[in-house]
C-alpha cells in the first residue's frame, strides 16, 4: 500500500466498522411492580390519577409501559393512558403531550395482581425532565370505576417520585406526595457512543496527525530556555 495513503485507509476502515456507531442502551426509568401493596385508587370519567417519573441525562426514547391497572367489576367504556409534563402549579401534570393508550375496560385483568402492558413505543423524552403518566376514563359505565394498585413503600427504581389525583377531569390537581406510589413501569432507550469505538477512533486521529508532522524539527524552532 502507498504509505501515504496509509493514514487515509485507517481512518476510512474505523469509520466503516460495523460497532463505530452508537448503540442503543436499555434504561428503567421506573418500577416498583415487585414492591408490596394491593391497594389502589378509583379511577373514573373524573377521577383521574397521576404517577410521575424522571428522564436521565442524555436523548431517551420511551419505548414501553406497563401499568397496575385492573377491572375487577366488570366495567365496561374506555380508559386512556397518557404522557403528560409537570408544568401545572406546584410541579402538578399541565399539559398531554401524547396518548399512549385508549380502549376498552374490558381488556383488563380482574385481578389486583394484574398490570396492563404497552409496546412498541416509540416518543421521544427530553434530558433531566419530570413527566407523569397519567390514567383517566374517557366514558366508563357510569358509576364504575377500574383501579390502578399502589405499593406500601416508596422504593424502586427511580423514587421517590410525585404522585397526584384530580377529581375534576384535569383543571386542578392534588398537592404531590412520594408516599404509597402508584405501581407502574416505565422502559426507554438511550443513544449513547460506545467508549471503545471513540477510543479507537481517536488514535486513527493521532495516527494521521503524526503521518503529517515533520520527522523533526529545525533548531531554530526550539524555545530556549
Amino acid at each position: 500500500m502507498n504509505r501515504l495513503h496509509a493514514p487515509r485507509a485507517l481512518l476510512a476502515l474505523l469509520l466503516t466498522l460495523p460497532w463505530a456507531g452508537p448503540v442503543l442502551a436499555s434504561l428503567t426509568l421506573f418500577d416498583n411492580l415487585a414492591q408490596d401493596g394491593d391497594y389502589y385508587v378509583s379511577i373514573t370519567n373524573t377521577d383521574w390519577s397521576a404517577q410521575g417519573f424522571s428522564t436521565a441525562a442524555g436523548a431517551v426514547m420511551l419505548n414501553e409501559v406497563e401499568v397496575a391497572l385492573y377491572n375487577d367489576s366488570g366495567t365496561g367504556g374506555d380508559f386512556a393512558i397518557e404522557l403528560w409534563n409537570s408544568t401545572g402549579t406546584g410541579g402538578t401534570p399541565g399539559t398531554r403531550l401524547a396518548q399512549l393508550f385508549q380502549g376498552g375496560a374490558g381488556l383488563l385483568g380482574s385481578d389486583s395482581s394484574d398490570s396492563f402492558e404497552i409496546n412498541g413505543l416509540s416518543l421521544a423524552l427530553a434530558a433531566a425532565t419530570d413527566y407523569y403518566l397519567v390514567v383517566r376514563g374517557i366514558d366508563l359505565d357510569a358509576l364504575s370505576e377500574i383501579k390502578w394498585t399502589y405499593a406500601d413503600s416508596a422504593l424502586g427504581t427511580g423514587l421517590p417520585a410525585d404522585y397526584t389525583q384530580t377529581t375534576d377531569s384535569g383543571p386542578s390537581w392534588g398537592v404531590p406526595v412520594q408516599d404509597n406510589p402508584q405501581k407502574m413501569r416505565i422502559e426507554a432507550t438511550a443513544t449513547a457512543p460506545v467508549p471503545g469505538t471513540l477510543a479507537l477512533l481517536g488514535l486513527g486521529v493521532v495516527a494521521l496527525v503524526r503521518r503529517r508532522l515533520p520527522r523533526s524539527w529545525p533548531r531554530s524552532a526550539v524555545a530556549r530556555g
